[in-house]
């Protein structure tokens, strides 16, 4: 170990391995990823402690180290640079950075058991937050204007022959919000 290259192996298995320069072709850093390795099984240039970091049960494998606002756990690479600890167990377990997301099969964010995590893109990952219905719909917006039950008062009135424009009139909105709704481009779920 003491020239700098050979580390132990970052799964936890204990044998030592060597770091490796990325082969993909890629050049300089990957969204502010480091650029080597660790050869052999298990991948990734990381401290020797991450998974002294992680509790291990026969489900998910939970981050114990420090988590971000939204549960994710945090970590850095020897050499300094912030990793989100489930992008760095898959960059491990697969022995490449990740070129988009990195999703959980689980829906647990602090889990960071590899076969719990797959990569995917950012359609993907839209895709899988609404599925498991972590992404705000309706009411539960930011930036809402209308409830649920207006939302279903507009239908109604606009049915019964109401012209979108009084009914606008009547709500403080533009026309086309009120269009919106009826053609269902907004409130889709209502």
């Amino acid at each position: 170990m003491s020239d700098g290259l050979t580390v132990l192996c970052a799964c936890g298995c204990g044998q030592e391995t060597r770091l490796a320069t990325q082969t993909d072709g890629r050049a300089g850093r990957v969204k502010g990823q480091p650029t080597r390795f660790l050869k052999g099984h298990s991948g990734g240039r990381v401290r020797q402690d991450f998974w002294a970091k992680v509790q291990k049960t026969g489900g998910c494998w939970l981050w114990l180290g420090s988590r971000d606002k939204n549960g994710y756990g945090q970590t850095h690479d020897d050499s300094g640079h912030p990793w989100l600890a489930h992008r760095l167990a898959y960059a491990l377990a697969t022995g490449r950075l990740p070129t988009s997301h990195v999703l959980h099969h689980c829906d647990v964010p602090a889990c960071v058991r590899p076969d719990h995590l797959f990569e995917g893109t950012n359609t993907d990952n839209i895709r899988d937050c609404m599925e498991k219905g972590r992404r705000p719909q309706g009411e539960n917006m930011w930036n809402a204007r209308l409830t649920t039950e207006q939302v279903r008062e507009i239908r109604r009135r606009c049915a019964s022959g109401e012209t979108q424009r009084r009914v606008a009139t009547s709500y403080g909105l533009c026309q086309q919000h009120i269009s919106d709704i009826i053609r269902r481009h907004l409130w889709k779920t209502v």
